[in-house]
């Protein structure tokens, strides 16, 4: 697969962590409390520089509401809130349930006003949050295994799945109750899904796909990601994307056959990625790097 690659730089030069998108819309999260909006090819505008609070705490994950309306963004010191596309004003919720972690990870589903978040800590704690218009209610916390970081939660339809520092895949059909498989002696830095099935990337090198762990008990397959030092991984369709160090970008879209490095043109390391649903490559990262790749 080969891909056209556009390179951009955030107009404040902090590390990108995270990268969302619906549609042709898509939106970027980084330290010091930069959080940008892309309105097409390489164009992207800063929302904010320095976090809902303008104390600069960085923003690690984010995630959007079904109708596109919020974008919600956790971060460091319990840092947590949204930005509403159509009044463009941030709201904030920061510490909710007196969490003072780092907030490292956020699902939404459902619309503005009506939906449910589930966020993922630093001491490995997942907490469920419901809104009712603006009004934010916690409505549980569960610690899947005492202590490791938990670094991203992704939510689909009705399952949950969790990935943490100890080498564990967490999974949950309701969001409260989680049974757990260890998955690598390494951290698991991110997991999704796709037609392909479960995909999830140790920092050992390691891309675990067609990923069975709570079912036929065991069944995976394991491919080396093509790049150094794997950070994150998205999937849409048939593809998975698996970003890293280096400038690394790699893609799969056959869950036989092995990861095909991308060059970027870039050597700075990628900290997130997301594949848009018209295939677009975006990888975000050290020093407000931003790269587009579109399928040729």
């Amino acid at each position: 697969m080969s891909y056209e690659w556009t390179n951009v730089r955030a107009p404040k030069a902090a590390q990108l962590n995270a990268v969302e998108s619906a549609g042709s819309i898509a939106f970027a999260a980084g330290a010091r409390g930069l959080m940008m909006e892309r309105s097409g090819t390489g164009e992207w505008r800063t929302l904010f520089e320095t976090g809902p609070r303008g104390n600069g705490s960085n923003l690690l994950g984010c995630g959007m509401t079904t109708d596109d309306r919020r974008i919600w963004f956790t971060g460091a010191g319990g840092t947590f809130g949204y930005y509403d596309r159509r009044s463009e004003e941030v709201e904030n919720y920061a510490t909710p349930y007196d969490l003072t972690d780092d907030l490292t990870s956020v699902s939404v589903s459902g619309p503005a006003g009506n939906e449910t978040l589930h966020v993922t800590t630093d001491s490995g704690r997942v907490f469920r949050a419901s809104m009712d218009q603006n009004d934010l209610t916690v409505d549980g916390v569960a610690v899947p295994r005492d202590g490791a970081t938990i670094n991203e939660v992704v939510r689909i339809e009705q399952d949950h799945y969790l990935a943490d520092d100890a080498g564990y895949l967490h999974y949950s059909q309701n969001g409260k109750r989680w049974r757990s498989h260890r998955l690598a002696e390494t951290s698991v830095v991110g997991v999704a899904t796709a037609a392909n099935g479960l995909c999830a990337v140790t920092d050992s090198h390691g891309v675990h796909v067609d990923i069975s762990v709570f079912g036929e008990e065991g069944r995976r397959k394991q491919f080396p990601p093509g790049i150094s030092a794997p950070n994150d991984v998205s999937a849409g369709g048939r593809t998975f994307v698996v970003c890293g160090d280096s400038g690394g970008v790699s893609t799969m879209s056959n869950k036989d056959a092995p990861f095909t490095p991308q060059e970027t043109g870039k050597d700075k390391s990628y900290r997130a990625v997301e594949l848009m649903s018209d295939g677009t490559i975006i990888a975000v990262g050290a020093e407000g790097t931003i790269s587009e790749g579109r399928f040729q």
